[in-house]
């Protein structure tokens, strides 16, 4: 216990990865990780790809997106959960009485490079002259002119909520391909 509390204390991010053997996965469990996929088998091991939340440091992220809402007009937090998926960023979904919106935190070492900043604004531009043109995109919001908003050491992205499902390999049908290519070509045209 003394070793995890320790790793807990020095991780610099809110979660834990694992993957746990089919044996382990319910002491995992039991320590407040859960499956992030189904079970998966590789070269004939199986293992559940398991998270496990920090508490403390989500708590303070709690704290930290409910005074930014407050405080650039998303409104009151009513709920926050943390979205799995991302590996460089942190993405909660934040309900307030304004809204649902998908709430990226950049993270830090990645914001420290000289263009960073300018590599997401340039996205950013370029995602909403595609979405102009008729493509579907997810872009972000601009709070107070800006895509990205620094706070307290923190830079933000807010967008609206999306409810998504990721699908498994056997679940993706040429319909799927034809709409995948079918936003290519508007892309490229």
């Amino acid at each position: 216990r003394s070793l995890y509390n320790t790793v807990c204390e020095l991780n610099t991010d809110n979660y834990f990865t694992v993957n746990a053997s089919p044996y382990a996965k319910e002491i995992y469990e039991h320590m407040g990780f859960v499956c992030a996929q189904d079970m998966q088998e590789v070269n004939g091991i199986k293992f559940y790809p398991m998270k496990g939340i920090i508490k403390n440091k989500v708590l303070k992220e709690e704290s930290l997106l409910k005074k930014f809402c407050e405080e650039h007009n998303l409104g009151s937090l009513i709920s926050i959960s943390q979205l799995t998926g991302g590996l460089m960023h942190k993405m909660f979904k934040v309900e307030t009485d304004k809204g649902i919106y998908a709430v990226k935190i950049l993270n830090p070492e990645v914001m420290k490079r000289e263009s960073a900043y300018n590599n997401f604004v340039v996205s950013e531009i370029i995602s909403n002259l595609a979405k102009d043109n008729g493509i579907p995109v997810s872009s972000a919001l601009k709070i107070d002119n800006n895509f990205i908003i620094e706070y307290e050491e923190n830079y933000f992205m807010i967008f609206d909520f999306v409810h998504g499902k990721t699908l498994k390999d056997e679940e993706i049908t040429i319909e799927h391909c034809k709409q995948i290519g079918k936003i290519l070509s508007g892309i490229h045209s």
